[in-house]
């Protein structure tokens, strides 16, 4: 018997989350934009496949987006799931406030859809800023 090895394309998958966050409250702010070009270089990923990939979002209704998002969420290990709705709550706060649909969009990914830990997440999301805080303090020298 043979299995099926299904490699997640983590461009999609971030892409898709950030396509639906920055999309939740009706408002991009350019400080939102900044912290999502911090997780692209962050997580190693390339502008233009991110790109694209937000670009096919655009006539996808939203509940098709967050029902794959999830079910793609949920072929990754929890460690990766919490990295990635952490970014999301460091991007959703970039502006200075998570707006109440930015919350109800990570909650009903990371609760109802994943059933992860908001402490972890919580945990994680500080672990990121330390380490983006020391980036910047290093680039400073």
């Amino acid at each position: 018997m043979a299995f099926k090895v299904v490699m997640m394309d983590e461009h999609k998958i971030l892409a898709r989350l950030f396509y639906l966050l920055i999309q939740a409250d009706g408002k991009v702010d350019h400080r939102e934009l900044a912290m999502g070009n911090t997780m692209l270089i962050h997580e190693k990923l390339d502008q233009s496949k991110f790109e694209a990939f937000m670009a096919r979002m655009e006539d996808c209704p939203k509940h098709q987006l967050i029902k794959e998002c999830i079910n793609e969420l949920k072929m990754l290990d929890t460690t990766k799931q919490i990295q990635y709705m952490a970014w999301m709550c460091l991007i959703a706060n970039a502006d200075g406030f998570m707006d109440a649909r930015e919350w109800a969009l990570i909650f009903q990914i990371y609760h109802k859809g994943l059933n992860l830990d908001k402490k972890a997440i919580m945990k994680r999301q500080l672990e990121i800023k330390t380490a983006l805080g020391k980036t910047k303090a290093n680039d400073q020298l």
